[in-house]
């Protein structure tokens, strides 16, 4: 649905709505950035990052930081880490030299490493990341879009 019209007369209220939006696009854009990072931890935690049968401290770490702003650039950094900060790379990198001598015996004997549930395992942040790839801009584009338009009233 299209937002309503925005009505302006005169120079200086011009002058004030393009001021106000102005200072609205920098926060909407972040927080949208945010909110699409959140997405994909949610989809990599629920889909794609290995749990063990207690859950899992590799799952727990994974965090969305907070927008960070400077100049025109907004970054949003997500990942997994903390406590299991090696674990993190060595799965989501395996097979490399990350990985425990364990698991690369594992993959030279022919048997490999099972994961607890089918189809999580390595590069279980970059997989979800890829998928919301598609779509990504008119998704932001559309959170901005809002954002600004709850403000220009």
């Amino acid at each position: 649905m299209p937002a309503p019209a925005l009505r302006i007369s005169g120079f200086d209220q011009l002058r004030a709505v393009i001021k106000k939006l102005g200072d609205v696009a920098a926060t909407a854009g972040a927080a949208a950035i945010y909110r699409e990072a959140e997405r994909i931890m949610t989809d990599s935690k629920q889909n794609y990052v290995p749990v063990a049968p207690d859950g899992g401290t590799l799952k727990a770490s994974g965090v969305v930081a907070l927008p960070e702003h400077k100049g025109n650039t907004i970054t949003v950094v997500m990942g997994y880490g903390g406590a299991a900060a090696a674990y993190a790379l060595a799965v989501h990198e395996h097979l490399s030299a990350h990985s425990p001598p364990s698991w690369i015996a594992a993959e030279d004997s022919g048997s490999g490493v099972h994961w607890h549930l089918s189809g999580r395992g390595p590069k279980y942040l970059e997989k979800p990341f890829n998928e919301a790839r598609k779509g990504m801009d008119a998704r932001l584009a559309e959170d901005v879009r809002r954002e600004i338009a709850r403000a220009a009233k």
